[in-house]
């Protein structure tokens, strides 16, 4: 395991998921449970794969609880595979993360929203009234952002058909994977739990790739 804990040097295509057949994908995002199954979601709906590879089932949901506009999230019971409650948040929401006791609900003109695990609203604030950005830079349609063991920011450029890594420290960037290594059109991406894989939602969100991260020490 410590080998994982280093710095990643580069990722080699390891495979392409075989998603359930007699679909149109249209994926959005992608994450990984603490017991090691991916989600995958749609606007309508999240498949769930067994070892982040074989297809276990699938959950539907109406239109009102997962469409930005309705400004709302959904909880998901990860163990049970249920629907839990869903929350108004009051604003229209693009992109959601969460830690161990918080969740983060980004909106439009820097709206951001707290919630605890509960799905209760801790704190709402505006990025021009209580702060100002640390850095930023511009993408050619982010698509995605991803977070290593060491901090490193991964983030895909949609139109450029890349996924980049900047450092922790916010001064350097670099592209960690292209076209050349199969990557048209990124979406969403994660890391598996030991930090080990990089799976990307790719060819415009019909398709799934897994990558291994790679190490120095791998030569």
């Amino acid at each position: 395991m410590a080998k994982n804990s280093k710095r990643i040097d580069w990722f080699e295509k390891e495979t392409e998921l075989k998603l359930k057949p007699g679909k149109e994908y249209d994926l959005s995002d992608v994450s990984i449970t603490t017991d090691n199954k991916m989600l995958l979601t749609d606007l309508l709906t999240l498949y769930v794969y067994t070892d982040c590879k074989y297809y276990e089932q699938r959950l539907h949901f109406p239109a009102v609880v997962t469409l930005p506009g309705e400004n709302s999230i959904q909880f998901v019971n990860t163990k049970s595979m249920t629907k839990g409650d869903k929350v108004n948040i009051g604003f229209t929401w693009y992109g959601i993360t969460a830690g161990r006791e918080m969740i983060y609900v980004g909106g439009t003109h820097g709206s951001i929203q707290t919630l605890d695990n509960n799905g209760t609203i801790l704190k709402s604030f505006q990025q021009e009234s209580e702060g100002a950005p640390v850095y930023s830079k511009n993408v050619s349609g982010l698509a995605g952002l991803a977070c290593d063991r060491q901090g490193n920011i991964y983030y895909g450029g949609f139109f450029d058909s890349n996924i980049n890594r900047m450092t922790s420290n916010w001064k350097n960037c670099e592209e960690m994977i292209n076209e050349e290594d199969g990557i048209e059109y990124p979406y969403g991406m994660c890391f598996n739990n030991d930090f080990t894989k990089l799976f990307v939602i790719n060819n415009d969100s019909n398709s799934v790739y897994v990558y291994k991260c790679k190490h120095m020490m791998n030569c």
